[in-house]
């Protein structure tokens, strides 16, 4: 069902938001203040979620978009608004989120310093005789050669294959060295390509790491290595660092060369493996990554700092819990979902006495309406 709607404002994450016959409706690709004609992707009980048809009037705010995908693609939703523009909204988002959380604290934000090209990981799907990602709220796979956010060697590796099979492609592409990994996706299997690997080695600023393309990899190198800095910087002076979803050690390595006692849990056991592997590799005397779900809340007495990366969902309850009753003087959060990660911190300030700092975000998805953010709460 196609109907026109006025967009009153913005939503999370870079979602314009109005009202059609008293239902919150969302749709990407719009600006407030703009009159646009939808069309009904999902209806709920009292919202909407739509697709944009056509921009009836659109807002002098509005750019033409640089990549011809858009806004058929589902990957970038903020194609439509300048750079400069981007980061405004995405401040003012996640200062929003946090005071709507309860939180007292005035967040700042930074950009990423590739806008353009940064993506060196990604997964693609094949289908209907095409490689690329799916379209907006669809499972129909759209080929994006001029992709504007891919990094050059993954375009170069995406331009020779052959989308023959009905799979998933895993990528990553090490912007240290220039190594492209890719790897198909089949039901639980990991299938190579011929000419390439699985797996590459990174850098971002505190020793080279093995990372696998079918494993987890941040997209952003440029803004991984700024992230580093200011979680780095934070944890000195604590020398027993806790850390839960550890990974393949991202995070892990730099606190572990820091401490003097470093305690590393992560539930995937081939990312323990690897993420020791990364550790042993720079000689690291302080600890290891422990095979443990956060669930099980494991947490030594003597810990001082808490580091956690958790996904979407956000930290484990029964790790906020034991966190809240722990002996610890610190913890610093880092999140790819400020909305989860606010609620979390809220926990953590009212029943655990501890203090927000700083919250800072981190433009790592630029173009998207998504975002990084790092809190550092100490008691």
């Amino acid at each position: 069902m196609n109907f026109e709607i006025t967009v009153d404002r913005w939503a999370w994450p870079g979602l314009g938001m109005g009202y059609y016959q008293g239902k919150a409706t969302f749709l990407a690709a719009v600006l407030p203040g703009e009159r646009v004609l939808a069309q009904t992707v999902k209806a709920g009980k009292n919202h909407l979620e739509a697709r944009l048809v056509e921009v009836l009037e659109p807002s002098p705010a509005r750019i033409p978009s640089p990549c011809p995908h858009f806004p058929d693609c589902g990957g970038c939703g903020l194609l439509h608004l300048s750079y400069e523009d981007q980061l405004v909204l995405k401040e003012q988002q996640l200062n929003e989120i946090a005071q709507r959380a309860g939180l007292k604290v005035t967040a700042g934000f930074t950009p990423s310093p590739q806008p353009w090209g940064y993506r060196h990981k990604a997964n693609l799907k094949s289908g209907g005789g095409k490689l690329g990602l799916n379209r907006y709220r669809s499972a129909q796979v759209l080929a994006v050669p001029e992709c504007k956010v891919f990094s050059a060697g993954l375009k170069q590796a995406f331009s020779g294959l052959e989308p023959n099979r009905e799979a998933d492609l895993a990528a990553l592409e090490s912007q240290d060295t220039g190594q492209v990994a890719l790897v198909w996706l089949e039901k639980n299997r990991q299938q190579p390509l011929s000419g390439f690997g699985q797996q590459v080695f990174e850098d971002y600023g505190q020793g080279r790491l093995e990372l696998t393309a079918a494993g987890f990899a941040q997209s952003n190198p440029a803004v991984t290595r700024l992230i580093l800095a200011d979680l780095l910087s934070a944890a000195r002076g604590y020398g027993r660092i806790a850390e839960h979803y550890a990974g393949a050690g991202t995070l892990s390595l730099g606190l572990a060369l820091g401490a003097e006692q470093y305690f590393g849990y992560e539930t995937h056991k081939k990312a323990v493996e690897l993420g020791n592997r990364n550790l042993k590799a720079h000689g690291v005397q302080s600890g290891q990554i422990r095979e443990s779900n956060a669930e099980a809340a494991l947490l030594p007495d003597s810990a001082q700092l808490l580091v956690v990366d958790p996904p979407r969902a956000g930290m484990a309850s029964a790790l906020i819990n034991k966190a809240i009753h722990s002996k610890l003087e610190a913890v610093l959060y880092l999140s790819c979902d400020p909305m989860t990660q606010a609620r979390d911190l809220a926990r953590l300030v009212q029943e655990g006495g501890f203090g927000l700092v700083w919250l800072k975000g981190y433009d790592m998805y630029a173009q998207t309406g998504h975002q990084e953010a790092l809190a550092l709460l100490v008691r």
